[in-house]
């Protein structure tokens, strides 16, 4: 792959990544995913856990959200945003870009 040639990084934000046993590299099945699809190996990664904003989203999404998140015991109030991202790990992979 062209990619893995360069030096390169990758970061995935994604709300499973809120559960510890999801936020690293290793075990992020989007994560995973997507690196097994683009059988690109970049030399720096990091998962997110990011936000959940329903006020913002449009009807269809906020709905579908909300029961996946209800699925997955995470935050179902329409009314208020969730923000799951861990600012120090951001800032240390910033760094080390």
């Amino acid at each position: 792959n062209m990619l893995d040639k360069l030096n390169s990084a990758f970061f995935s934000v994604n709300a499973v990544a809120r559960k510890p046993e999801k936020d690293s590299c290793e075990t992020n099945p989007y994560f995973n995913k997507f690196i097994l699809k683009s059988l690109w190996k970049p030399k720096l990664a990091e998962v997110f856990a990011g936000k959940i904003d329903y006020p913002r989203y449009k009807f269809f999404d906020k709905y579908i959200i909300q029961f996946i998140m209800w699925i997955t015991n995470g935050p179902t109030d329409l009314s208020k945003s969730y923000d799951f991202t861990d600012w120090d790990k951001v800032k240390r992979f910033a760094e080390k870009i």
